[in-house]
């Protein structure tokens, strides 16, 4: 890996290595942008919830005696 940055660096100027690596962040954080943008962590965290305690209900169901009698 050294090397390629050794020779990144005899072949390529300074300004022009820093330009490329910010033109590379700015691309990536706008695609991270992208991708996370629909992500509603409190929609989620209640969907998880409420399947949570309906499997929580269901297996109390299941193991009621009473439940069983039929």
């Amino acid at each position: 890996m050294w090397r390629c940055v050794e020779s990144a660096l005899t072949s390529v100027t300074a300004h022009d290595l820093l330009s490329a690596l910010c033109i590379h962040a700015d691309e990536n954080s706008t695609a991270l942008a992208q991708r996370t943008a629909d992500i509603d962590i409190s929609k989620d965290a209640e969907k998880l919830r409420y399947e949570m305690f309906t499997s929580v209900d269901a297996i109390k169901g299941e193991l009621n005696p009473e439940n069983n009698m039929a």
